[in-house]
């Protein structure tokens, strides 16, 4: 039940705030303005806006704008003088382009001003920036603002927050343009030039701590970052810049570093005590992996994908702080090594040389999410050992020498989050008998080709009670290239989200189940089986011949796929990791659960 005083508390805050909202007066001048301001514009009408993969509400919606104070969304007042403070237009669906004389330069007292993701078509950054010489955060990303940034931002010397990023703005020579070769700017602590054409740069502010500049063809790395000495945050991700990394512990402060989509070589850059994010893939890095990445002891995620470091992973790399450990695709050699109590979520040792058996510690990674150490030299049996570990997902382990029989010792509840398995081109035999048959509906895949496993396809995958408690999500199932026999199961038409199956180059007998989600799949699907008939193999399950189907006229393949898109994102999902696990892709896992 609810207190009296909490009903009297929230009703006077309602009040107050209610008074503050009317009580504030708004000189006739700003409504003026922002009134043209809204003329000036068009508005589309729209409620989101997909930017970097998300959708986004607006931040406000200028059409609803009025002579009331209070209809002008997005905009905050000064409480004592009513003059506009911020404008944040994030979003908006602003369309048009910005004029020398814009109703958006006359306000002199704007501190706050955010115009990004709108669609500001053949703007230019003109001089009537310079003269809103309040401003402390100014943020133009993700329009289309085009040509040199005016000499006029020299102005703004109160900046805090400087956001131009993903635009078309360039840096050359012409007259009355800032090369950013000396921003004077003493507050500035955020700045953001991020794909843009901004090849030379040389920026002198001290305060500076986050500096973005990914995606702007830079060739060389900015010697002037030594100087920064505040700084916290550095990304010069997806240039080009070529050489070795320099050394980058006269940055005591900085704690994320990404250097990942370039062309660095050498051995990696010694580093400050305090990073905790380290992205550095798609490089050409070489040498071992570097003991000063043991020495942050905050270390949360490190990726060094996709280079070409050697030797071993070292013990202390994973402390107790790391969350995420990425190698994939090096050339790292000798065992895992032996992991204490730890927070790890995301472990990818994957295309290395790593031999030796699957260390048992990793059941001390309580957190641990996503394992892969597919195309490496393990030699051991499977890991049932990690039936208890509550957050695992993802399990790839194949193209190892993984051995022996997958029959898992009795647990009622083994692997209760496991959502992907893919054991595939290892040496496991025997009978195909897992337990597996009580993991949770939300199961989605599993590749278990390329083993020596016989039997009958189980009831833990082909049998499904009438409220389809098991694997009822299941989307992909690559049973290829082991020695299964029998039938396949019925039931498997009831699995209406099975996008991806695969059962060739076995001992199947019998007549393919007929349904949407199996009679769609290639004829590579069931082939290699010698017993089996029906479609979409030609073989027929009866003894008088049936006609051949005819072709699908361009009208019927066009309606055939318009009903499988009728199934709605889960078979769109399911089709995505069946991908993934044909291709031999495991990127695609990280993007499909934002890994």
């Amino acid at each position: 039940m609810i207190s009296p005083l909490a009903v009297l508390l929230t009703t006077c805050s309602f009040w107050c705030i209610f008074v503050t909202s009317v009580s504030i007066s708004v000189p006739r001048d700003q409504v003026e303005i922002l009134l043209a301001l809204k003329n000036e514009f068009p508005s589309r009408n729209c409620d989101r806006k997909l930017a970097d993969g998300v959708l986004q509400s607006p931040s406000a919606n200028i059409t609803s704008w009025t002579k009331d104070a209070n209809s002008f969304d997005g905009v905050s007042f000064d409480e004592k003088t009513g003059a506009v403070t911020e404008l944040n237009l994030r979003g908006a669906c602003i369309n048009g382009t910005i004029k020398p004389n814009s109703n958006l330069f006359r306000f002199q007292h704007l501190r706050y001003l955010s115009l990004s993701m709108n669609h500001f078509d053949t703007s230019s950054f003109h001089a009537g920036f310079g003269r809103l010489t309040n401003l402390e955060y100014l943020d133009l990303s993700q329009n289309s603002f085009i040509g040199q940034v005016t000499s006029s931002i020299s102005n703004l010397s109160r900046l805090n927050t400087l956001d131009l990023s993903y635009n078309k703005f360039t840096n050359d020579n012409t007259p009355d343009t800032i090369n950013f070769d000396s921003l004077p700017f003493k507050s500035l602590e955020s700045l953001d030039l991020s794909g843009n054409v901004i090849t030379r740069l040389n920026i002198g502010s001290k305060n500076l701590q986050e500096l973005t500049l990914s995606s702007c063809n830079i060739t060389e790395f900015p010697t002037f970052i030594k100087t920064l000495r505040s700084l916290q945050k550095l990304d010069l991700s997806k240039n080009r810049i070529v050489g070795k990394a320099p050394s980058l512990r006269y940055n005591s402060l900085l704690s994320e570093l990404d250097l990942s989509s370039n062309a660095f070589h050498g051995s990696f850059p010694m580093i400050p005590p305090t990073m905790q994010i380290i992205y550095a893939s798609n490089n050409y890095f070489t040498g071992d992996i570097s003991l000063s990445l043991c020495n942050a002891s905050g270390l949360g995620r490190l990726d060094l994908s996709n280079n070409n470091f050697s030797g071993s992973i070292p013990r202390c790399l994973i402390g107790k702080s790391l969350g995420t450990l990425k190698l994939h695709n090096n050339n790292l050699i000798g065992t895992l090594p032996y992991i204490e109590k730890s927070g790890l979520q995301i472990l990818d040792v994957g295309h290395n040389q790593i031999s030796g058996k699957l260390p048992r510690s990793l059941v001390n990674c309580t957190s641990l999410m996503f394992l892969n150490v597919e195309n490496n030299r393990i030699n051991d049996t499977f890991p049932f050992w990690l039936k208890a570990l509550p957050d695992l997902q993802i399990i790839v382990l194949r193209s190892n020498i993984f051995h022996g029989l997958i029959s898992s010792p009795r647990s009622h509840h083994p692997f209760p989050a496991l959502r992907i398995l893919d054991i595939s081109h290892n040496n496991f035999y025997g009978r195909l008998n897992m337990e597996l048959g009580k993991i949770p509906e939300a199961f989605t895949a599993i590749a278990i080709s390329g083993n020596r496993l016989g039997g009958e396809i189980p009831e833990s995958i082909g049998h499904l009670p009438s409220s389809l408690a098991n694997l009822k999500q299941l989307e992909s199932l690559d049973l290829s290239q082991n020695q299964l026999s029998g039938e396949i199961p019925e039931e498997l038409r009831v699995l209406i989200f099975l996008a991806y199956l695969n059962v060739s180059h076995n001992k199947l007998t019998g007549q393919i189940p007929q349904s949407t989600q199996i009679g769609g799949q290639p004829k590579a699907s069931f082939e290699g089986n010698i017993g089996l008939c029906g479609l979409p193999l030609q073989e027929s399950c009866f003894r008088d011949n049936v006609p051949t189907s005819t072709p699908q006229t361009p009208e019927k393949v066009l309606s055939w796929k318009a009903a499988a898109i009728g199934y709605g994102p889960g078979v769109l999902f399911g089709l995505a990791i069946g991908q993934a696990l044909a291709s031999y892709k495991p990127m695609l896992f990280y993007k499909l659960f934002r890994l």
